[in-house]
């Protein structure tokens, strides 16, 4: 039998727009049945690509909940660091749920 489905998200939480991200997915978090869903969550400045390439990594999770600002061709987390981009890291998203809350990115 297969374990709980896990999920990475991000959520920066450093200005206006994504404090009201975090009030949202901290009630969607609260609801979960931890015995069925295995958060890991990139919380304020831990919201960095090297926290996220590390999770990945280790714990691989196959639904990414992405909750930032974004453009084109990016995905942003805290103080607007770049995450993932079309032109640097994409490769890491392969094979994953992927869900982006962030104005303008994947159009690229």
């Amino acid at each position: 039998m297969k374990g709980p489905l896990s999920v990475l998200i991000t959520n920066p939480s450093h200005d206006k727009t994504t404090n009201y991200l975090d009030a949202w997915i901290t009630s969607i978090i609260s609801s979960i049945d931890p015995d069925k869903v295995e958060i890991y969550e990139l919380r304020k400045e831990k919201a960095t690509r090297e926290e996220l390439k590390k999770i990945i990594n280790d714990k691989n999770p196959e639904v990414v909940l992405f909750n930032g600002h974004g453009s084109h061709d990016s995905i942003t987390g805290y103080n607007y660091c770049v995450l993932v981009s079309s032109q640097i890291n994409l490769d890491i998203l392969k094979k994953r749920m992927v869900h982006s809350l962030s104005c303008d990115s994947g159009k690229t």
